[in-house]
């Protein structure tokens, strides 16, 4: 294995970050997705949905969006960063 390859397979620290705070996400969608289905009625005292349930599938789905988001967002940039490293390298 070339050090070429190694770096490859290293994470930057922002992509670290990025990958962290997605983690996070991720763990909090599934966390929230055991808690009981009233729960934020129980938390605040009223049903800001109206008791459809809607408020709580939100609250799992976001984290869940946005973890997967950053992911795909932050494996965009690092493909395309690839391939204007190896186009220019190819040029050369």
């Amino acid at each position: 294995m070339t050090s070429e390859d190694r770096d490859r397979r290293r994470f930057t620290s922002q992509e670290a970050i990025v990958l962290s705070v997605a983690a996070i996400c991720a763990a909090a969608a599934l966390g929230m997705a055991f808690l009981p289905t009233d729960w934020i009625e129980a938390a605040v005292g009223f049903e800001p949905d109206g008791g459809s349930g809607s408020l709580e599938v939100a609250a799992i789905v976001a984290p869940a969006l946005v973890s997967l988001i950053l992911v795909v967002a932050m494996l965009r940039a690092r493909m395309t960063a690839r391939a204007s490293a190896g186009g220019a390298g190819a040029r050369a």
